[in-house]
């Protein structure tokens, strides 16, 4: 059974980038999501600034944080998205044979020497925006040059002697851009309301993900932040728009997937290492969160990767 991709994150839901051995702090891909387990990047944050534009299939951006609670745009072949730095965010395709031209920039770029004289001009745009992102469809010149741009970058050949001047002059005309698409239209196409994802919300994640095989109380939850379990209750509701409980067995069932999926484990096992009391009451939750038996489950997914 071929093995499926993982985003690498933390506990606190951090994914740490990458880079390779070149000037410029890029990091560059085209992500097929049948390559990623159930086709989705988990909900994450990373301190880089995310662009990307998909070239076939429909994608939900999922963006955590908002004064509305999350916020979910779908993008279509040709469509972008800007995600800003230190948002949460998820991705999962909606059908088979996704595919997106993605790039991440760190903020170290605009510390080079080269920015010394307006390094913070150029940044201070977005850090005071209060966007979480950009939903950039194509029928607008502004989001065709940014859309245009980041293909080019994506389609760079790295062995080309001119990969990191080439790399640096998309990458300026994309921030151009997008400075001049926020600054002119900041009503339009807006995802989220707020770029300061809420860090005792990641305190509380970090501790149910290294704690979830074990009971977990309301008020440990709470105790992680110093806050009550009524503030506890309205972070996860607004944010997430679920209760911590929900939370947790959500999460829990997603680490039960992954097993049922990659391991030969008995269901008592899974059910137990999950957080799960008993296997009986592994397979009645899961048979209500999914329709199927865990065991029905597994041979689905065993076809499905065959």
């Amino acid at each position: 059974m071929p093995q499926r991709k993982l985003i690498q994150l933390e506990s606190d839901l951090r994914e740490h980038i990458t880079y390779d051995n070149h000037v410029i702090p890029l990091s560059i891909c085209v992500d097929h999501f049948d390559d990623y387990y159930q086709r989705e990047w988990d909900c994450h944050w990373h301190e880089e600034y995310e662009f990307g534009v998909v070239t076939q299939g429909k994608l939900r951006y999922t963006l955590y944080g908002g004064a509305d609670g999350p916020q979910d745009v779908v993008l279509h072949p040709g469509e972008g998205i800007f995600i800003n730095a230190n948002v949460l965010h998820s991705a999962k395709a909606l059908v088979a044979n996704t595919v997106i031209d993605c790039f991440v920039l760190s903020k170290t770029i605009f510390k080079l020497k080269l920015f010394d004289a307006f390094g913070e001009q150029v940044l201070e745009p977005i850090a005071q925006s209060g966007l979480s992102g950009l939903f950039l469809p194509p029928h607008d010149p502004q989001n065709r040059e940014i859309i245009a741009s980041i293909q080019k970058l994506c389609a760079l050949p790295e062995a080309g002697i001119t990969y990191e001047l080439q790399g640096l002059e998309l990458t300026m005309h994309i921030w151009r851009h997008l400075i001049i698409a926020i600054q002119s239209r900041p009503e339009a196409a807006e995802l989220g309301g707020s770029t300061k994802t809420d860090g005792r919300l990641k305190r509380i994640i970090r501790f149910v993900h290294e704690n979830y095989r074990r009971d977990i109380l309301i008020d440990e939850l709470a105790q992680q932040a110093h806050i009550s379990r009524a503030e506890c209750f309205r972070i996860f509701k607004a944010t997430l728009h679920k209760t911590p409980t929900q939370y947790v067995t959500d999460y829990r069932m997603s680490m039960a997937t992954m097993l049922l999926t990659d391991t030969q484990r008995t269901l008592a096992d899974i059910a137990v290492s999950c957080g799960f009391k008993t296997a009986s009451y592994f397979g009645r939750k899961f048979r209500a969160r999914f329709g199927m038996t865990p065991r029905q489950y597994q041979a689905k997914m065993a076809q499905e990767n065959a």
